[in-house]
C-alpha cells in the first residue's frame, strides 16, 4: 500500500523530508511586474502594467497542469522602477509562506531581475529552504505564439519541480534555455530569448527537451538539516538585514576627475559609499588614486568593480593595483550590481570599512570566488 504523502504546511524536520517525495508540488507565483504582464496603454501603444495581470497568469491555462499554483500581487511595475522596498516585501512573504508551499516563482521584468534576485538571497539568508526562481520574457504573454512567456513560465516549473526533488535552496533565474544562481546572473541582451548569461560561475544545469536534472550537478546548494533532530520544528527565515541608500556609481571615462566638490558631498554624509566601475578588470587611471586614498582615509568605502561582467580584479598592472593600495576595496569577480546590494547591507549592519573590506571577500550564499 503506498504511503500516504505528508501534506502541507510543514512543520517539523521529517515532514520536510517526506515532502521532497511527494509528486504534488504547490508552488507560489509572486508577481512583481514587467514586460510578461504588460499590455499597450490606449494613448500610443507603448507598454505599460497591465491593470490585472494575475488574471493573465490565471488564464494560462498550460501552466496549471503541471503543478497546483497560487498566485500572490507584490508589485506590478516595470523593472526599471524596482525599489529594494519590494525586494523587503518579495523576501517576507517567501519567509512567511515557506511551509506552505514546495518554491516560489517569482515574475519580473528582465532590467533588473538579476539585481532583486541578488537581494532576495541576501535577504533570505541561511534558513531558506525552499527554491526559488525568477523569470520573465521578452515579449509579453499577449503577443501570442511569439512570447516567450509560455516557455520560460513552463521551464520555471519544471526548475522548481526538479529542485525541491533534490532539496536544492538556490535562487535562481530561469530563462531561455539557462538556469543560472541568481546572484552571479547578468542580463545581457535586450533582443535575444537568452537574455542572460553567468560569465564568472557556471550554469547550475541544462534544460533540454526532457527534464531538468540536477542530480549530477556539482555546482548547487542544498538543504542540510541534518543538525536537526526528525522532530525538530523547521528553523524560520527571519528578515533581519535591510538596506543603506544607494552608492554613488561612477564609470571610469579618459579625463574623468574626482573633485574636491565630490570629497566635500563625503565630508558632509551626503554619500556613504563610491562604487567606481574601472577599465578591464579593476584599472584605475593615476589621477584618481589620490582621491581614493583620501576618501579611505576619511573611512569612505570606494569599491572596485571590473567593467566587464565577471572578469574579475587583476593586479598585475599597477593601474589594477595601486587602487587597493590607496584604500579601495576589491569586490572580486561579483556582479558589480550584487556588490553594490551587498555593500549596501554592510553599510547597513554599521560594519566600518576594514569590516567591509573583510566581508566583501567572504562568499554569503555563492556570491563570489
Amino acid at each position: 500500500m503506498r504511503k500516504a504523502e505528508v501534506a502541507l504546511p510543514i512543520q517539523t524536520v521529517a515532514q520536510w523530508g517526506e515532502r521532497t517525495k511527494s509528486t504534488d508540488k504547490k508552488f507560489l507565483v509572486v508577481s512583481l511586474g514587467g514586460t510578461m504582464v504588460s499590455h499597450p496603454r490606449p494613448k500610443d501603444k507603448k507598454l505599460e502594467p497591465h491593470p490585472e495581470p494575475l488574471k493573465l497568469f490565471r488564464q494560462f491555462t498550460t501552466i496549471h497542469t503541471i503543478a497546483n499554483l497560487d498566485f500572490r500581487l507584490v508589485a506590478n511595475v516595470d523593472s526599471t522602477n524596482m525599489k529594494s522596498t519590494y525586494w523587503m516585501d518579495t523576501a517576507q512573504v517567501i519567509a512567511e509562506e515557506q511551509d506552505n508551499y514546495d518554491g516560489f516563482l517569482v515574475t519580473h521584468g528582465t532590467d533588473t531581475m538579476a539585481h532583486t534576485a541578488s537581494a532576495l538571497r541576501f535577504l533570505l539568508g541561511e534558513n531558506l529552504r525552499t527554491p526559488v526562481v525568477l523569470t520573465g520574457s521578452q515579449l509579453r504573454i499577449g503577443a501570442g505564439d511569439k512570447s516567450d512567456a509560455r516557455a520560460n513560465l513552463g521551464n520555471s516549473i519544471e526548475t522548481l519541480i526538479a529542485a525541491r526533488n533534490e532539496e536544492i535552496n538556490e535562487v535562481m533565474i530561469v530563462f531561455g534555455h539557462r538556469i543560472l544562481r541568481g546572484n552571479r546572473a547578468v542580463k545581457v541582451s535586450e533582443l535575444d530569448f537568452n537574455a542572460f548569461d553567468s560569465p564568472a560561475y557556471p550554469d547550475l544545469t541544462r534544460l533540454n527537451a526532457r527534464d531538468v536534472n540536477f542530480r549530477r550537478s556539482p555546482f548547487v546548494s542544498r538543504v542540510n538539516l541534518a543538525r536537526y533532530a526528525a522532530n525538530s520544528l523547521l528553523p524560520q527565515v527571519e528578515i533581519t538585514d535591510g538596506f543603506a541608500a544607494t552608492p554613488l556609481e561612477i564609470a571610469m571615462n579618459p579625463d574623468f576627475k574626482v573633485t574636491q566638490g565630490l570629497i566635500d558631498d563625503f565630508m558632509r554624509r551626503e554619500y556613504t559609499a563610491i562604487v567606481m566601475k574601472s577599465f578591464g578588470a579593476g584599472n584605475i587611471p593615476d589621477s584618481i588614486i589620490p582621491a581614493i586614498k583620501e576618501l579611505s582615509d576619511l573611512g569612505v568605502p570606494v569599491l572596485i568593480g571590473a567593467s566587464h561582467p565577471g572578469a574579475g580584479m587583476n593586479s598585475e598592472y599597477a593601474v589594477g593595483a595601486e587602487p587597493i593600495d590607496a584604500g579601495a576595496v576589491s569586490t572580486g569577480n561579483m556582479m558589480i550590481h550584487t556588490a553594490l546590494i551587498k555593500l549596501r547591507i554592510l553599510l547597513n549592519r554599521g560594519y566600518s570599512l576594514d569590516r567591509i573590506r573583510r566581508e566583501m571577500q567572504i562568499s554569503y550564499y555563492g556570491e563570489v570566488g
